[in-house]
């Protein structure tokens, strides 16, 4: 049982969030804050556990960490139509996701969870986790849905100035009319 779940886990690094966009696909701002929405739940608690050993037992992950998941967990279900659209256009020249299209969203969603949360924590230093912990303390006030416009908007900028857009590509169309975040 355990190796299935291993290889299904690793199934799902490979192919959940494939971050470039197949050629002239995009995915607008609001797909991009749904992903995010949708993920960051399971991401930070990855990176809460991830950073546990890392950081000041009485530092903000310690004592404020569990909390903020819960926070961000409250509405991850009402962004998944969002998040779906947005997985499926930016791994739609992916062979290994065609045949997610035809399952059910109760197998489909902890797969890109667990793959979007693989893929941001993979690259995880152990020097990076104060930093990481300061920013998100600086952002955790903030509704999820802000939070989630922040990271998909720092990712956008990053994807512009990175050498490596098969790895770093998150091709945000352009919109029609301002994107705003809720208030």
């Amino acid at each position: 049982m355990r190796s299935i779940k291993v290889k299904l886990g690793l199934f799902a690094a490979l192919i959940a969030f494939p971050v470039q966009a197949s050629a002239g696909r995009c995915v607008t701002a609001a797909e991009a804050n749904a992903f995010m929405s949708f993920a960051m739940p399971d991401v930070l608690d990855g990176v809460l556990q991830q950073c546990r050993s890392h950081v000041a037992v009485t530092g903000f992950f310690s004592k404020s960490g569990a909390g903020l998941v819960e926070k961000y967990r409250r509405g991850q279900d009402s962004h998944w139509p969002g998040a779906k659209a947005a997985f499926f256009k930016i791994a739609d020249n992916d062979p290994g996701v065609a045949s997610l299209k035809i399952m059910p969203d109760s197998v489909v969603k902890p797969l890109v969870s667990f793959g979007a949360t693989a893929k941001a924590t993979n690259e995880i230093k152990s020097d990076d986790c104060g930093k990481i912990e300061r920013m998100v303390e600086a952002m955790a006030p903030l509704p999820p849905e802000n939070t989630a416009t922040i990271v998909s908007a720092l990712l956008e900028i990053a994807a512009t100035r990175s050498t490596n857009k098969a790895a770093n590509g998150l091709a945000i169309c352009a919109p029609s009319a301002p994107v705003t975040a809720s208030k």
